[in-house]
Order: structure tokens, then C-alpha cells, then sequence
């Protein structure tokens, strides 16, 4: 069985110098679904999140200006540990670097 990170993984490959602009809709698409997507895809939107937090130092920042932060948080009070995890993790990217 695969996992939904591999799932997301497999489904955003790029190629070339479309890296910034598939980001960006992904990270447009993604936001969309955390705020507006059903647990399932709210779900695939923070490992979304995560991943693209984790490659990209300005992206965290324009993700925190689109208010992922008070959704992830919003999600780790679910009842469904998987889903509390997926949550810190892209939480957890969002925050690393910003310490002063």
C-alpha cells in the first residue's frame, strides 16, 4: 500500500525551469484545500505544505501571510492521530529558521 506523502510525492514530480511556477500552484491549490477541502484533503494539503516549507525559505513566509498556520493548528486538535501528525510536521517546517 502506498502512503499519502508518496502519493503527493508522485503526483507534484517536476521538471525544469517550471520548479516556481508548479510551486506556486501547488501551494495555491494546497491553501485552498486546507481552508476549504474535506478532512481527507486538508489532510494532503499540510504534507503539501510540509514539503514545499521545507524546500523554500521565502515560500514559508507567503504561507504564513495565507494563514496556514492557524488551519494546521486547527488540525492538531483532531481526533485521528495520522492527521495530528501530518499537521506538526508542516508546522514544525513553518518554524524552522524563524527562531532569533
Amino acid at each position: 500500500m502506498v502512503s499519502k506523502e508518496e502519493q503527493v510525492t508522485t503526483a507534484d514530480k517536476r521538471s525544469g525551469d517550471d520548479d516556481d511556477d508548479d510551486d506556486s500552484v501547488v501551494l495555491q491549490r494546497s491553501v485552498k484545500r486546507l481552508h476549504f477541502g474535506g478532512l481527507e484533503e486538508k489532510e494532503m494539503a499540510a504534507i503539501e505544505i510540509e514539503r514545499l516549507a521545507r524546500e523554500d525559505v521565502k515560500m514559508r513566509k507567503l504561507m504564513a501571510e495565507l494563514g496556514v498556520i492557524p488551519a494546521l493548528v486547527g488540525m492538531v486538535a483532531s481526533e485521528l492521530a495520522g492527521r495530528r501528525r501530518v499537521a506538526i510536521k508542516a508546522l514544525i517546517e513553518l518554524a524552522n529558521g524563524t527562531y532569533t
